[in-house]
């Protein structure tokens, strides 16, 4: 199999820096109560996206993938975290 690929215009290597921040999570922790024990899926998750940006999530099952999905959505709460 062969796969193509298209050069990186070097033009836009300033981009990242100068683009809005689209998305930014400090800290996001998310835990599920398992009986008489809490499992931990995201501990502290930092995530700063920013306009124009491809990002893509990619884990083993069971690490954590839709449960930031949900949360980045809106879908579920994060833990808050003791001040």
């Amino acid at each position: 199999m062969s796969m193509n690929s298209t050069p990186i215009d070097s033009s836009s290597t300033n981009t990242r820096q100068e683009a809005a921040i689209m998305l930014d999570c400090q800290a996001l922790t998310r835990t599920y109560s398992e009986g008489p024990q809490d499992l931990t899926v995201l501990d502290k998750l930092n995530l700063q996206v920013r306009a124009g940006e491809r990002v893509a999530i990619v884990g083993s099952s069971g690490s954590g993938k839709t449960t930031l999905l949900n949360l980045l959505g809106g879908l579920i709460a994060p833990v808050k975290a003791a001040s």
